[in-house]
């Protein structure tokens, strides 16, 4: 079983030299060895740039049949999991997650240090390194 650093999310990630492994572009499982990723909502923007690990794959699972995909046996090198859809409440004053992203080392190892740098702003992407508008 790999460690994974999570984030769930409303609208599909964007990255950058993906690959798809399951399912389509818009519902299914892709991955990427890209350090950064971009995620829009309305105006609201969010950067997430990965600093630690140095060597990582980035993953991000989602849309109607992947939406609570897991991999029940823990083995990520063969996609064999289930759409875990048993028992979720929907009701109108959830928000419900659709993607999920998933940065994991490249190698295992019995210690990883993850960091990850997230950057929020309005209208538009910011650098990580920029600062704040002025007004």
């Amino acid at each position: 079983m790999s460690k994974k650093w999570l984030l769930h999310t409303a609208n599909r990630p964007t990255l950058e030299n993906t690959r798809l492994l399951a399912g389509t572009e818009s519902n299914g499982i892709l991955e990427s060895r890209a350090r950064h990723l971009l995620i829009a909502n309305g105006q609201g923007r969010l950067r997430v740039d990965t600093i630690y690990p140095e060597r990582s794959i980035t993953r991000f699972i989602g849309g109607t049949d992947y939406q609570y995909y897991v991999e029940t046996d823990g083995d990520d090198t063969e996609l064999s999991g289930k759409n875990m859809i048993e028992g979720v409440n929907r009701q109108p004053w959830f928000e419900e997650a659709l993607w999920r992203v998933e940065i994991q080392p490249e190698t295992a190892s019995l210690e990883d240090h993850f960091l990850t740098v997230l950057t929020p702003s309005l209208n538009d992407f910011r650098d990580p390194a920029s600062a704040p508008p002025e007004n």
